[in-house]
């Protein structure tokens, strides 16, 4: 099943094992939120917002972050296979990869 959350507003949420595999998040606002062994894989979220959210350990396979902004936001140990991000804004980001841009 997918999830669907357009425009909704997550601030500040904790995502412990959640399962999010090909939900359609656009425009959400996970700012401050915490994603923690959350299953992202295939989930599209365009222009969300994720200043200062922490990924740790999470499936991000094939996710979609498409113009998203993730100033502040801290990656680790999470799987990134075939993620994209582009055109992401990524200043201040810890564990963000050049490469992702």
């Amino acid at each position: 099943s997918k999830a669907t959350a357009s425009n909704a507003n997550f601030q500040n949420a904790r995502l412990i094992g959640t399962d999010l595999e090909g939900a359609r998040l656009m425009r959400v606002d996970f700012s401050g939120a915490q994603f923690i062994g959350a299953n992202l894989e295939l989930a599209r979220m365009n222009n969300a917002w994720f200043v200062g959210t922490l990924f740790v350990g999470n499936d991000l396979q094939e996710a979609k972050f498409v113009a998203t902004n993730l100033k502040n936001a801290r990656f680790d140990g999470n799987f990134v296979r075939y993620t994209l991000f582009n055109e992401s804004l990524m200043d201040g980001c810890e564990g963000c990869q050049e490469g992702w841009k």
